[in-house]
């Protein structure tokens, strides 16, 4: 019969084994957190001007007219219009028209006569042409004054309200009566300012 005699001591430990091969790369972790902004970068340079845009429309100012008309021009008793003396305002807005009128009648008289004459301004868009429908002038050379030419300095100023767009013309206008066929009574050197205010 063999008997087992008691285990000796441990060995030595032997020398490390080379290294392993490397192992299959594991799945893909969760996102990090969002990182913090960035400081803001610098201002870029002012882009170049661009082309002027277009005209707009004309502002709601006054418009003033102006005529001027030197020939002389005869007055009857039938309401005549001074040629010439035309101010015309073409307007989109609602307001006022303001003229200012100078002008001189010169009359041919005989003694023993009567002339009489009218004179004003009329928008002639409105109503029939009668000088005394507006502010006017009124003159006249009694029979009594010696035969010859007078002059007479005439000088208006007129309102007319505009109620909505449109196109106003004012003219200088005027009637005279003679008790002479011979005489004569005219119209000259007028002047006529106007302006146009919006409301």
């Amino acid at each position: 019969m063999v008997h087992t005699g008691p285990k000796g001591a441990t060995g030595a430990t032997g020398a490390t084994g080379p290294t392993g091969s490397t192992g299959a790369t594991g799945s893909q972790g969760p996102p990090g957190a969002t990182g913090a902004n960035g400081a803001t970068g610098a201002t870029g340079a002012t882009g170049a001007t661009g082309a002027p845009g277009a005209q707009g429309p004309p502002g709601p100012g006054a418009v003033v007219e102006h005529a001027y008309e030197a020939g002389a021009q005869s007055m009857t008793s039938t309401c005549g219009i001074y040629t010439g003396s035309a101010v015309v305002f073409t307007v989109s807005d609602p307001g006022t028209i303001v003229v200012t009128t100078s002008l001189v009648v010169a009359l041919t008289h005989t003694n023993g006569q009567v002339t009489k004459y009218w004179v004003s301004v009329w928008n002639q868009t409105t109503t029939t042409c009668n000088p005394e429908s507006n502010n006017y002038v009124y003159g006249l050379v009694a029979s009594q004054n010696p035969t010859g030419s007078y002059l007479s300095n005439v000088n208006l100023v007129q309102t007319f309200s505009v109620g909505g767009p449109g196109t106003y013309t004012i003219s200088v206008i005027g009637t005279a009566t003679m008790t002479s066929t011979s005489d004569l009574t005219e119209m000259e050197c007028v002047s006529v300012a106007g302006v146009f205010y919006p409301s």
